[in-house]
């Protein structure tokens, strides 16, 4: 059955944790040890925990298809510490404060955080491997940052084939390459970037109240 434990730190040190696709809701999660195993086969795992709310230190994950999706909206800083792990969908969803650090490089099939005024640092020479990737602000100045932990120092991102597309980011120190082609529109150059199409936002000079009127003839 589901398992409910969204105050508590679960902690997989030996054996085999397997949710056998049943919800998990959790406050944090921790793996320690190379003789855990972590079989999440299809499951949503819900974190409700901000601090160090993921964190892979050994052990072998198979993510399946599951979701974890994040969902503490506190102004505290969190981390994901992937532990260099090969995940589905990971997911901080809501109008959460404070930076989200991600640790390692790590494989996702799509990386989510939902639109609004984010800090997602990247640990410094990191690789995220993404086959999506589902981030960007909502305009109106809550864009959200996406750099390394270190100012200058590079973090990379990698997408096979396919487009890349984003909006409402400032990027600084992003390296993105694979094959894909990366854009991010109404979006800021913070330097140090590769491999994106950053558009800025259109602006109306000062005093402009230019109107665009469509007719359409029926």
């Amino acid at each position: 059955d589901a398992l409910w434990c969204s105050a508590s730190l679960v902690c997989s040190s030996f054996g085999v944790f397997d949710t056998a696709g049943y919800a998990v809701t959790v406050g944090q999660f921790r793996s320690t040890s190379a003789d855990a195993s972590t079989v999440l086969n299809g499951s949503l795992v819900t974190v409700t925990g901000a601090g160090v709310a993921w964190d892979f230190v050994a052990g072998a994950l198979s993510a399946g298809t599951s979701t974890i999706k994040f969902t503490n909206a506190s102004a505290a800083d969190r981390s994901f510490k992937g532990g260099g792990k090969t995940y589905w969908d990971v997911w901080f969803s809501g109008a959460y404060a404070g930076i989200l650090g991600i640790d390692g490089s790590n494989t996702f099939n799509d990386l989510k955080s939902d639109g609004g005024l984010h800090v997602i640092e990247f640990s410094d020479g990191s690789t995220q491997s993404v086959a999506t990737l589902t981030l960007g602000g909502t305009g109106g100045g809550a864009r959200t940052t996406l750099r390394s932990q270190t100012s200058g120092v590079a973090w990379n991102l990698t997408c096979p084939d396919g487009e890349v597309d984003c909006e409402w980011l400032i990027l600084k120190d992003s390296h993105a390459s694979g094959g894909a082609t990366f854009t991010a529109t109404n979006s800021s150059d913070a330097g140090g970037n590769s491999g994106w199409s950053i558009v800025a936002p259109f602006v109306l000079p000062a005093g402009d109240r230019r109107v665009r009127l469509t007719y359409i003839r029926r």
